[in-house]
């Protein structure tokens, strides 16, 4: 009897192991990908007209600020671990991080943002200026055929 409530201890402790691993790795990995995508694409992508160094500190403080905003999610994640699950609050926490790289990179770039402004600063804007306008960004994210199907819809 003891050494069978002893197996599943140390079973459960596996388990809560190897869980704790693949949540921590997919959120190193997010973070490497953003710090790398930081350095590299940032810059020169959301911060056009400004100086080269200039750019690359803000697109590395926004890195930070998600460094700095992770405790304070582990605190209000570990309250809802406690109170609903922990294996329902791990897959909201790393659902909500798949999901915010993802929209971090569909965000338009510093060019496409001028496109945008310079129609919709525009006096005459007008329902078809704005409807070329969202067929130019879902050509741009998505490609010619999904642009296609768009156009059916709208």
């Amino acid at each position: 009897m003891a050494n069978s409530e002893n197996n599943r201890k140390t079973s459960d402790m596996r388990k809560v192991a190897l869980t704790a691993l693949a949540g921590t790795s997919i959120e190193w990995y997010d973070f490497f990908l953003y710090g790398a995508a930081a350095a590299l694409i940032f810059p020169t992508a959301f911060f056009g007209e400004i100086p080269e160094t200039t750019a690359l500190i803000l697109s590395l403080l926004t890195f930070a600020a998600g460094f700095i905003a992770r405790p304070i999610g582990g605190i209000i994640f570990g309250h809802f671990g406690d109170r609903v699950g922990r294996k329902k609050t791990l897959i909201a926490a790393l659902m909500l991080m798949g999901i915010s790289s993802t929209l971090i990179g569909l965000l338009p770039t510093y060019a496409m943002f001028h496109q945008i402004e310079g129609i919709l600063i525009d006096e005459n804007v007008s329902f078809a200026h704005l409807k070329d306008l969202i067929y130019k960004i879902v050509y741009s994210l998505f490609g010619e055929e999904i642009e296609l199907r768009f156009r059916r819809i709208l």
